[in-house]
């Protein structure tokens, strides 16, 4: 019989990287709406970002510190006694450009944020996770891990090391009770994909919002997704009712399919 009580988090430690804005904040939401203590870690100063108004604790963190975010997670620990789940939410897109003439600074940016900080974030919660014999890892990869996009290859070249690493984690941690996962969402509605769609709209002249639109009526759903959509399937992950997946890479792209 389904224990439909399994989906609930409450209770739960949680850290969201990036969860002040976009897919991140979905995902602060929909886990504090199931019972979860959601800690944020975000670039943002303190002070200087709005709060998305349902996390009990923020740190102002750069993901390429591993120094920073020992210091957070320890804290956490130190606060709630432990360290349930994270959700690396993080992330930056590539200024279009082949591989050919993408700059080796913009090289580095990307691959150090959206890679190297999974690297550390993942290590870090590892390490205060295990002893307690639960996590939960759930990183945010990108439909561009596992689709060539012309002029987004850093990029994609950046989120699918996420999911390799993802299930690496997956069989090196699974003894302790902790699993990994990854998401690779489609075209959501985010800064980062109204930027996007504003490099193309100079390049095209076409509007933004047409530009959007064009692009949600080729889904089978027939729109773009948004936060929330991201959230729910993260706070499952998050939850025990998950408990057998771990590894998996799931596509949350409206249907749209190119592998």
């Amino acid at each position: 019989m389904v224990d439909f009580s399994a989906v609930s988090l409450e209770g739960r430690v949680a850290v969201v990287t990036g969860g002040l804005g976009g897919l991140g904040a979905g995902a602060v939401e929909s886990m504090t709406a199931l019972g979860a203590h959601v800690y944020v870690l975000d670039k943002a100063p303190l002070g200087t970002a709005p709060d998305v108004g349902c996390h009990v604790g923020r740190f102002s963190v750069d993901v390429r510190n591993r120094a920073a975010i020992r210091e957070a997670f320890d804290e956490i620990v130190e606060r709630e006694g432990r360290l349930d789940v994270l959700v690396n939410a993080h992330g930056v897109r590539q200024d279009f450009s082949s591989v050919e003439d993408t700059r080796d600074a913009e090289y580095e940016r990307v691959m150090s944020i959206n890679t190297y900080g999974a690297f550390l974030t993942c290590g870090e919660a590892a390490r205060v996770m295990k002893p307690n014999g639960f996590g939960r890892i759930v990183n945010l990869a990108s439909q561009a891990a596992r689709a060539p996009w012309p002029d987004l290859g850093i990029y994609g070249a950046s989120k699918a090391a996420v999911v390799a690493m993802t299930q690496t984690l997956a069989t090196e941690l699974g003894r302790y009770g902790i699993t990994a996962n990854a998401i690779c969402p489609g075209v959501m509605l985010t800064d980062m994909t109204e930027k996007s769609y504003a490099d193309i709209s100079n390049s095209t002249g076409r509007p933004v919002a047409d530009l959007l639109a064009e692009k949600a009526a080729t889904l089978p759903v027939r729109r773009l997704g948004h936060g929330g959509d991201v959230g729910g399937l993260a706070a499952w992950l998050a939850s025990d009712a998950s408990s057998f997946m771990t590894g998996a890479t799931l596509n949350l792209t409206g249907g749209e399919q190119f592998f």
